[in-house]
């Protein structure tokens, strides 16, 4: 991995990644998705791997790639990051932590959820509008984000967001829902279930983090 960090340009600290212009992870905001999935893979690599003198000039850079564009990232990459800043506690200021978080609480919904349709400006190909429904894969990735942050003020929103999961599983399939960004899909075909995969992947993390 990190022979492959950019150690020049745009890209300097940070890597490659698709753009096929599909959202969230294959599109223009591809790379800084990458760069906090690879945050979260050295903060949790065991043995104290992330304190090794020898990635730590590997992890400035890292930071510094996060940090300098955090601010004009959607939401959504802006949560990656603060989940990734959990487990490497110097990626982002303080101010920009809590920035995020103050960003997200303002978008829970009544219902104690969040929608993945408000965490960026996501526009489908085929024109259908988005599902702005509270759904599996928003509300799984902001409330574990937000329960590793920590926060007197984000535990009435974690605790509203955990009641949503544990009423929102599918009781016949067992999984959560989410729907695709970036078309109307089946939601019962292959392709249609990617995000409800993620979903759900979010939010067994979300629910056995309380345990």
């Amino acid at each position: 991995m990190w022979a492959l960090q950019f150690k020049t340009g745009e890209l300097k600290g940070g890597w490659a990644w698709f753009s096929f212009g599909l959202e969230p992870w294959e599109s223009q905001g591809g790379p800084y998705f990458g760069a906090t999935l690879a945050a979260i893979a050295v903060g949790n690599a065991p043995s104290g791997y992330a304190a090794s003198p020898d990635v730590q000039e590997r992890l400035k850079s890292l930071g510094d790639f996060l940090q300098r564009r955090v601010q004009k990232e959607s939401l959504f990459n802006r949560v990656m990051a603060l989940w990734a800043s959990t487990k490497l506690p110097t990626l982002l200021f303080p101010s920009q932590r809590q920035a995020i978080i103050d960003d997200v609480l303002r978008l829970q919904k009544d219902d104690g959820g969040w929608s993945m349709a408000s965490l960026g400006p996501w526009k489908r190909v085929d024109g259908t509008p988005l599902d702005v429904n509270s759904d599996g894969y928003a509300t799984g990735l902001i409330v574990l984000a937000l329960q590793e942050s920590g926060g007197a003020s984000t535990q009435t929103a974690t605790q509203r967001a955990l009641t949503w999961l544990v009423r929102h599983q599918d009781p016949t399939s067992g999984m959560w829902a989410a729907s695709s960004l970036n078309k109307q899909r089946d939601a019962t075909s292959e392709i249609g279930k990617f995000m409800s995969d993620a979903a759900t992947g979010f939010a067994v993390a979300a629910l056995t983090r309380t345990h």
